[in-house]
């Protein structure tokens, strides 16, 4: 089961672009299925949207979040020699009695947004992440075979079918990922269907394996 919740937040940004820049929010897996969104308080229009097939998204994913290692230097320089169309934004989330102030920097586009935490208090995960906002929602199905053709068959693939020979009904693909220096992380795509706070999108994260929720 597919899980969706989201924090209003109040939201200063820093460099340029406002809230709108980001496009509502910024997203991350908290799971295999869930994710967690922080809506810009304020925010009351859809993102905006640009239409990419999954292939396209994943290998977008692929260039901001697994080439990059999920370091905000290093995403930094994809978008300055021109590898990722996306314009860099600071955002502070003011304190509060209870939680402390929270820093983040998110990239985005048309139809992206790109985020990466160490983890706070909402997402325990360190991650990167990326959301896209397509004109035309993918089915699950289509969104494994895009990822797939990009990043090749799911880890845990054999899973997909029990022994009796039928689908496995709460299947998820995973990849486990480890290239380079990089710490490894699991990927997961999520094609989520929008709600009161949120537009339908699809949500891509690399999440650092030895702190994965499952």
């Amino acid at each position: 089961m597919k899980r969706l919740s989201a924090l209003v937040a109040a939201m200063v940004a820093i460099g340029g672009g406002g809230p709108a820049a980001a496009q509502m929010g910024a997203s991350w897996a908290t799971g295999d299925t869930a994710i967690t969104t922080i809506v810009f308080a304020g925010a009351n229009r859809l993102p905006a949207r640009a239409d990419r097939s999954p292939e396209e998204m994943a290998r977008l994913f692929k260039t901001a979040c697994l080439d990059t290692g999920g370091r905000a230097e290093a995403i930094d320089s994809a978008v300055a020699d021109g590898r990722l169309a996306l314009a860099g934004t600071n955002f502070t989330v003011t304190a509060t009695k209870k939680r402390p102030e929270l820093k983040l920097r998110l990239w985005s586009g048309p139809g992206i947004v790109v985020a990466r935490t160490d983890g706070f208090y909402a997402v325990r995960e360190a991650q990167c992440s990326a959301s896209f906002h397509p004109l035309t929602h993918p089915t699950s199905a289509a969104l494994t075979e895009g990822m797939t053709k990009v990043l090749g068959p799911p880890s845990n693939a054999a899973e997909a079918v029990r022994k009796n020979g039928k689908r496995a009904k709460r299947f998820v693909p995973l990849w486990n990922w480890s290239e380079g220096s990089s710490p490894p992380v699991i990927v997961n795509g999520i094609a989520m269907r929008g709600g009161r706070f949120s537009a339908d999108s699809v949500l891509m994260a690399a999440r650092a394996a030895a702190t994965a929720v499952r």
